[in-house]
């Protein structure tokens, strides 16, 4: 009997240990919970901003937090939920929930062990007294039980209902289940969590799909700034490219043809080739055949026809036909069938450039025939005819200095006859005497004085091969006078 006792007041003093211990892991919480609502009021905003996405602000509310509670275990946990979720910012909300999962499945009460001293006390316990003790026990441990888990629901639903924080009640009710709470109540907040959870989760699809959307629409936005500032840029490319044809029409009708190419080359460079620059692209083209045509016609009535027919060729090349080119093609053809059309430089170059030798030649000779310089003339009008054998100028000009040197030839024969007849009368001279008077001596002194004069005269150089003896004594003349020290000559 006293065996059976003793293991049940054994199985008492343990049972109100457990009690105890029981009592002793949660009251020191709850009454530090109390005596700190800032800890609470910190814990309930970091759970609410972390539950409403701003991990920024729940990290600043967690650091103020572990600085409050350093050594809380659930603060600490929270801090780690917290800094991972942080990590997955920017993760899918799915892997987000087994996160919050994982974290959630970390948080489990410590288990309880009992302390020796109160196990000691009660067995030290009298034994009349034990029974009472145990049951007083019970009851204490059974009401403080009660109280906690109702204070854990109450919290709970305080927390889902008027804060929304989710993570904070479904921690609440991790731990009023870990300490064996079971109710309606927490079957109803447990779907409510469950259904704010999705609640959220929706929320925040739907909250991301609006930001892809504004996303895109802002996107769409920029490509529609972009695509009206590149079309205004068109329009303006496109205005100043019909200004600039309007110009090179301008610069042609003025002669300034290259100019106006160049004018129309840089327009067309300016624009970009799509549908809409089509149009300009073929009146800048149609303004370059114009400005051929025109400078075409130019070169034609300068008369320089075989630039105008290249030109004409261009033209044709481009792909244009018009009236006025089929007009001008035709008034070149009609000037090519006029001999009295075409340019003879052009035809025979070596002619012209012959030609004009030729009438440098027969001007000289004409000089040298009007000063008597026969041989000269005749040497000048040979070189004509051997340019030029058919040149009738030359062959009149030796014709006429033939007649002269033959009449020239002609009073040779009558000087011989009269020469030589008198050579014959003087040979019927008889011999004479003469006596040296004074007036013959003075004539002797002024032979000698010419003769010394004629001694200092010193022609260098002369050449009479062919000169009549007239003329060779007419240039004798001169030469002595312009080789007298004296300046006076003999005449």
């Amino acid at each position: 009997m006293k065996k059976y006792l003793s293991a049940r007041l054994r199985i008492s003093a343990f049972l109100m240990a457990a009690a105890l211990g029981t009592h002793h892991a949660f009251v020191p919480q709850m009454a530090t919970a109390q005596s700190a609502p800032q800890k609470i009021q910190l814990m309930a905003e970091t759970l609410r901003a972390h539950d409403s996405g701003n991990l920024g602000l729940a990290k600043k509310h967690a650091d103020e937090l572990i600085q409050v509670a350093p050594d809380d275990a659930n603060v600490q946990r929270l801090v780690a939920r917290i800094d991972k979720s942080i990590e997955v910012q920017n993760g899918e909300v799915s892997n987000a929930v087994a996160a919050q999962v994982s974290v959630d499945a970390d948080i489990a009460a410590a288990p309880i062990q009992l302390e020796s001293s109160a196990a000691d006390a009660i067995i030290a316990t009298p034994v009349t007294d034990q029974k009472q003790q145990v049951a007083s026990a019970e009851a204490v441990a059974k009401a403080e039980q009660q109280k906690k888990l109702s204070t854990l629901l109450v919290k709970a639903q305080a927390l889902a209902k008027k804060d929304g924080d989710v993570a904070g009640a479904r921690q609440l009710l991790d731990q009023y289940r870990a300490a064996g709470g079971s109710s309606g109540s927490e079957k109803r907040l447990t779907k409510e969590l469950d259904r704010q959870a999705a609640a959220a989760i929706a929320k925040q699809k739907q909250q991301a799909a609006a930001a892809v959307i504004a996303a895109q629409e802002k996107k769409a936005a920029a490509a529609d700034s972009i695509v009206t500032a590149a079309a205004a840029d068109q329009a303006k490319r496109i205005a100043a490219a019909e200004n600039a044809v309007e110009e090179a029409n301008m610069l042609a009708e003025l002669g300034a043809y290259a100019k106006a190419n160049g004018v129309l080359n840089q327009a067309a460079s300016s624009l970009p080739l799509n549908a809409t620059t089509a149009k300009v692209f073929e009146a800048i083209e149609s303004a370059k055949t114009d400005i051929i045509l025109m400078e075409a016609q130019a070169l034609s009535k300068a008369g320089n026809a075989a630039a105008a027919r290249q030109l004409l060729e261009e033209y044709r090349e481009a792909g244009a036909s018009s009236r006025g080119a089929k007009k001008l093609t035709k008034k070149l053809d009609t000037e090519a069938a006029d001999p009295y059309a075409r340019d003879i430089e052009e035809i025979s170059p070596e002619y012209v450039a012959q030609n004009v030798i030729i009438k440098d030649l027969l001007v000289r000779g004409r000089a040298q025939f009007l000063n008597g310089d026969y041989d000269g003339a005749s040497a000048t009008f040979k070189q004509v005819e051997a340019r030029e054998a058919n040149n009738p100028e030359a062959k009149l000009f030796q014709a006429r200095i033939a007649e002269i040197l033959r009449g020239i030839h002609k009073q040779n024969l009558y000087k011989t006859r009269a020469q030589m007849l008198a050579e014959v009368d003087q040979g019927w001279e008889r011999p004479k005497v003469f006596s040296m008077d004074a007036e013959d001596e003075e004539v002797g002194i002024v032979d000698s004085g010419i003769l010394q004069k004629m001694k200092a005269i010193v022609v260098p150089q002369v050449n009479f091969s062919g000169m009549e003896l007239t003329r060779v004594i007419d240039t004798l003349s001169e030469l002595s006078v312009e080789y007298d020290p004296e300046n006076v000559g003999v005449n």
